[in-house]
């Protein structure tokens, strides 16, 4: 009989309670919605952002907004992304610990550097 590898393992397994899937995605998004609704909350603002940046792009680029308009998009777009982190990590559910700051860098925490400079170019472009 052959052993799976570890990490075939700990993709079946949920990090925040330990519940063992079945290893199909339907199993697991449905664990995720009734387990830790906060948590797929959370999860679902942080993946749409870059789609409601890229709708709100185009619909300025259609109705041809100003620059400062985009910046507005930009600050949307980070708003629902902080509060995806913030619902995420409030969820009562949740049982693992809170990162550090220097693990939610290393997690995907660096695009809110990568927003602040987005818009910082996007101030300077607007005033060059």
């Amino acid at each position: 009989m052959k052993s799976r590898p570890a990490a075939a393992d700990d993709a079946q397994c949920c990090t925040l309670c330990g519940y063992e899937s079945d290893g199909s995605f339907a199993d697991r998004v449905r664990h995720l919605r009734r387990s830790h609704p906060g948590y797929a909350r959370g999860l679902l603002l942080r993946l749409a952002a870059p789609l409601v940046f890229a709708g709100l792009v185009v619909l300025l680029a259609v109705i041809g907004a100003p620059t400062v308009a985009y910046l507005i998009a930009l600050a949307i777009t980070a708003g629902c992304v902080a509060a995806g982190i913030a619902a995420s990590r409030r969820d009562p559910s949740r049982t693992s610990a809170r990162p550090s700051l220097r693990q939610l860098l290393g997690n995907g925490g660096f695009r809110f550097l990568i927003f602040g400079a987005a818009a910082l170019i996007m101030v300077l472009l607007t005033f060059h």
